[in-house]
């Protein structure tokens, strides 16, 4: 029995030490793994960008080896190419300096590296050892930093740690552009961005289907440009929290998402030129917009932002009061689904006819079906087209209406000195006649009367009496006779008070009432 004891414990031992043998390195370097037998990873300089000392290890770390170069085509600059046999191998890739002594990797959009392979490979470990051997640096060092490292890579099926909060100058752009087998994004932690930094970093990455969580509140010019442009795979769009923004922020960031159904609502409500240019542009699965509450607009802010949407039904609302050179140029063109639409501006805005003047509107239903329902203030002129109010849609004025608690109607006002509207079904509409009370001689009682020709006219105020909360009046050029003993009076603008004998409709302790 001793003898069994201290062949169990030499077996224990030995474990230990065959398990300390595949230990994997000290510090979290970026990883290549093979998922396919065969697979293989090479770089690529382009131009010159910085001279970096890259080293590799294909022995998990223990021992290191320099990345020769030698000339390819078109005068680049290729590594040798490192061979992962069987499913598992691995490779891993630092830079031999610490963060203080690296001033830079890739310089520019014609200078930069960026790796080959072929096969299927999963990458993993922080990026960031490319440009720190310690790998404890947060802080991207030069623009352009790792412009296209993964450009084209279609063997790459996931992404490695980007974990910066200091970001510089286009320092991701086009990061994993065409990396059509890459499912899943990794996380973007910085809060502040830089110009164009995620410029293109996910374009026509087919098989990505969720996003990363965008913290940022702190935009920059062309931050997320073309960011997502053709991910069909995606169809949720991440929530972006910033109040302000940049010029050209958001332009094409989802554009050719055709799997894209849903997107979060856009808090923003300081706009900047071109913000939104072409955000969803060709988004056919969109069925739901994002709400867009931004009252003050830019030159061209949302500019072809919904076109070709051809699963839009209902048109976000546009609450702004005042328009704006180019701002709706083309924003639901080809939306052939697109019922409903809602403004708020109560005039035009018709630019010089150039490029930098245009119409605010121009051609922003171009291509729309012929029946919907265009919700505007009173005062906006009616005018059809591609440019205008879409042919053949109906012009109503939206009326929300009170619910009387003590019985199933709902209760409004409505007056217009302008136009004239219909009454819809399920709607009525009531004149009044203040007359003496029958049975109390020192009192007086508001006789409404309902309006017979279901025409509302011009300057005639009126009670009206819905089943919902709210009322769709359509504007019509048919003529109606004003009631001439209609006691009720109405006003196009707020009245900062009422007079002592005044009495307004409201919604009170006992229900609906003057």
């Amino acid at each position: 029995m001793k003898n069994l004891g201290l062949k169990l414990l030499l077996l224990c031992v030995m474990g230990i030490f065959t398990l300390g043998a595949s230990a994997t390195p000290d510090k979290d370097y970026l990883c290549f793994t093979a998922n396919a037998d065969g697979s293989t990873v090479g770089m690529t300089k382009y131009g010159t960008p910085y001279d970096v000392s890259l080293e590799y290890s294909t022995d998990d770390g223990k021992n290191w080896t320099s990345i020769s170069w030698t000339e390819g085509s078109y005068g680049s600059i290729i590594s040798q190419t490192i061979l992962l046999n069987s499913i598992g191998d691995k490779v891993y890739f630092r830079n031999a300096k610490a963060a203080d002594e690296v001033s830079g990797f890739s310089k520019s959009g014609n200078d930069y590296y960026t790796f080959e392979m072929d096969g299927s490979i999963a990458v993993s470990g922080n990026v960031m050892s490319l440009v720190d051997s310690e790998v404890k640096t947060k802080i991207i060092p030069c623009d352009y930093c790792f412009y296209g490292l993964f450009e084209g890579c279609h063997a790459l099926t996931s992404a490695p740690v980007l974990p910066a909060t200091t970001l510089k100058s286009h320092c991701y752009a086009n990061l994993f552009f065409c990396c059509s087998h890459l499912t899943s994004a990794p996380a973007l932690p910085a809060k502040t961005l830089t110009e164009r930094c995620y410029d293109s970093m996910f374009v026509d990455c087919v098989s990505l289907t969720d996003a990363p969580t965008l913290p940022a509140d702190a935009l920059a010019t062309f931050c997320y440009y073309y960011m997502f442009n053709g991910c069909t795979g995606l169809t949720d769009a991440p929530l972006l929290p910033a109040t302000d923004l940049a010029e050209g922020c958001y332009c094409q960031m989802f554009s050719k998402c055709t799997g894209l159904r849903e997107s979060r609502d856009l808090p923003a409500t300081n706009l900047a030129k071109y913000c939104c240019a072409y955000m969803f542009e060709g988004c056919t699965s969109l069925t739901n917009a994002p709400a867009l509450p931004a009252t003050n607009l830019a030159d061209f802010c949302y500019i072809f932002m919904f076109e070709g949407c051809t699963s839009l039904t209902n048109a976000p609302e546009l609450p702004a009061p005042a328009i704006r050179n180019g701002c709706y140029v083309r924003m639901f063109k080809g939306c052939t689904s697109l019922k409903s639409i809602k403004v708020g501006f109560t005039k035009w805005y018709q630019g010089s006819g150039t490029d930098e003047d245009m119409d605010a509107t121009a051609l922003w239903v171009d291509g729309i079906e012929t029946e919907g329902m265009f919700i505007c203030p009173d005062e906006l002129v009616t005018e059809s087209g591609e440019n205008r109010i879409p042919s053949g849609w109906t012009q109503v004025f939206e009326v929300k209406a009170n619910k009387d608690p003590k019985y199933e109607n709902y209760y409004s006002t409505f007056y217009s000195s302008k136009n004239a509207y219909k009454v819809p079904s399920g709607v009525t509409a009531y004149t009044g006649v203040v007359e003496e009370d029958a049975s109390n001689s020192e009192t007086s009682v508001l006789k409404l009367t309902a309006i017979a020709d279901g025409i509302i006219p011009a300057d005639e105020p009126v009670i009206l009496r819905a089943k919902q909360s709210q009322v769709y009046l359509p504007y019509t050029t048919t003529t109606a006779t004003k009631s001439t003993d209609n006691k009720l009076i109405g006003t196009d603008v707020a009245i900062d008070a009422l007079g002592a004998n005044d009495y307004a409709l409201s919604l009170g302790q006992n229900g609906v009432g003057f």
